[in-house]
């Protein structure tokens, strides 16, 4: 085989199957056992739930990193390159190390020679060998799926387990009631390690308390209103002071870590999470949302920035998600002005007519579409003026927003 580059191991991992080969995380830890158990050294947090993962991660680095840590943060899905899976202080990896942590996963496959590691087995696999390469002294891990039998889950150890908001989603692997859902979430709990979630729904808080009675957990909620009580936060995103408050919160409530609180308060003002009603232009915004409860946040927080302006709305969506409530809520709480749907490059993406006629049975006369993410959001950009611009109902779109937005707004 010819010398393999950096572009060669990316291509290479976009080929191989996203989840579980099976319902085991032997290999996995058979794996990390080959690798010379990466991660036995750190601190790591682990965090699992529906909506809400990627920023409380986010937050908690950003504490962490404030505080004095050396740290790492292994989040999922990427919007443009695949190393932003992966950050060491703040900062993406390069692609040197990408690759270098890619060959030695590789070589730990074959060796073991007991079956090819999926795509997210991979991907955490690199981030452990990354992070114990630059010895970072905490990392925080975020599932991919689930939380009982997701590759993460294969670590033996944690600082703490954080479960954010928890719906309906995945309901094929899952589970199909929010009960079951929680205990697959809940399946991240150890013995002894303290365990932190919002106090949102009863059923779940259920779960998740007697899933900590039975496995030793130390389980503490976080009310909604000591979100409002603590804490203040610069996202446009309203929805994020219950998140900042979960990563605050677990924060407080490890006295090993000694971080003054004003010193967590400032970490967490810092804290970045691209895609998050991220404003890349004035009156123009990005948000990852991308379930009916994710969505139904968004469209909260939207009517409180956008206020008595007009929105247009660009929106796109992948076939196994409830779009159609979707678009339902949207239409109800923003009452846009303007709707223009395109279809993401994922083979999941559903048909940017379909969905176009979904909002105009909704009620919603000026409805466009387009075929090609940029294309749409060229002419969302033309229609915005001085109306505010909301691009949202899917990762993918965000990513391939990100990856034109640059060019399209220079040349608006």
């Amino acid at each position: 085989m010819k010398h393999m580059t950096y572009t060669d191991a990316v291509n290479y991992i976009e080929s191989v199957p996203r989840f579980a080969r099976d319902t085991s995380l032997d290999n996995t830890r058979q794996l990390l056992a080959l690798l010379g158990d990466p991660g036995k050294d750190m601190m790591l947090f682990h965090v699992a739930g529906t909506n809400g993962k990627g920023s409380v991660c986010s937050y908690i680095e950003s504490m962490l990193r404030e505080g004095g840590f050396h740290t790492g943060l292994f989040t999922s899905p990427h919007l443009v390159k695949m190393n932003e899976r992966f950050k060491i202080d703040g900062e993406d990896v390069d692609d040197d190390m990408f690759l270098r942590a890619f060959l030695r996963v590789k070589e730990a496959w074959e060796m073991l020679d007991k079956g090819h590691p999926t795509y997210f087995e991979i991907l955490f696999l690199m981030g452990m060998v990354i992070f114990e390469e630059v010895k970072v002294g905490a990392a925080v891990l975020e599932t991919g799926l689930g939380g009982r039998l997701d590759a993460t889950n294969a670590i033996a150890a944690a600082e703490a387990c954080v479960i954010t908001s928890i719906s309906l989603e995945h309901c094929a692997v899952l589970g199909d009631n929010v009960r079951d859902i929680a205990a697959e979430k809940a399946g991240i709990m150890k013995p002894g390690v303290p365990c932190f979630y919002i106090d949102r729904d009863p059923e779940v808080s259920e779960v998740l308390e007697e899933h900590g009675r039975k496995t030793g957990s130390p389980v503490f909620s976080v009310s909604r209103d000591y979100a409002e009580d603590r804490i203040v936060i610069t996202s446009k995103g309203m929805y994020q002071k219950e998140n900042a408050a979960l990563a605050f919160f677990t924060m407080t409530h490890l006295p090993d870590l000694r971080i003054p609180e004003e010193t967590l308060l400032t970490g967490l003002a810092k804290a970045v999470w691209p895609g998050r009603m991220e404003e890349i232009a004035p009156g123009i915004f990005l948000d990852g949302a991308h379930n009916d409860d994710g969505i139904r946040m968004f469209a909260e927080s939207a009517a409180l920035i956008s206020g008595k302006n007009e929105n247009v709305l660009l929106f796109s969506a992948v076939a196994d998600k409830e779009y159609g409530k979707m678009a339902a809520t949207l239409v109800e709480k923003l009452s846009p002005a303007c709707v223009i749907t395109t279809q993401v490059s994922s083979e999941r993406g559903v048909p940017h007519g379909e969905l176009a006629e979904v909002f105009r049975a909704l009620g919603i006369e000026n409805v466009f579409s387009y075929p090609a993410v940029r294309g749409a959001f060229e002419h969302a950009v033309k229609e915005k003026g001085e109306k505010t611009l909301f691009c949202v109902g899917s990762l993918y779109l965000i990513g391939e927003i990100k990856g034109c937005a640059s060019e399209v707004l220079a040349n608006a």
